[in-house]
């Protein structure tokens, strides 16, 4: 496997520390719907992430993809992807934050 310096890889859109402020999260916000039935829109996707997580010095647990209609969070073993994973509805978990989130 070839080594990524974190410097050439693009950012996360977001990450998210523990509360020893280690990185636990990293992830890729979308304003459209990915659409995971197209090969091509799942593997750019998971391909930013993957990059992301192995370009970092240390290993993040976890990742996730976000966008208008799902929170898709994938757990990370420092070389794949584990296949169970956690899907959620995006307005679902944002209307307890912004309550016209489902209606914007």
């Amino acid at each position: 496997m070839e080594t990524i310096n974190i410097e050439d890889v693009d950012h996360p859109d977001f990450v998210a520390l523990d509360k020893d402020e280690q990185v636990v999260l990293v992830g890729e916000v979308k304003g459209f719907p990915f659409n995971f039935k197209e090969k091509k829109v799942q593997e750019y996707a998971i391909g930013r992430l993957i990059n992301y997580l192995q370009a970092a010095k240390i290993l993040i647990p976890f990742a996730m993809l976000v966008d208008v209609e799902n929170i898709i969070i994938f757990k990370w073993d420092g070389k794949n992807f584990i296949e169970s994973n956690i899907c959620l509805n995006t307005a679902e978990v944002l209307n307890h934050y912004e309550p016209e989130f489902s209606k914007k």
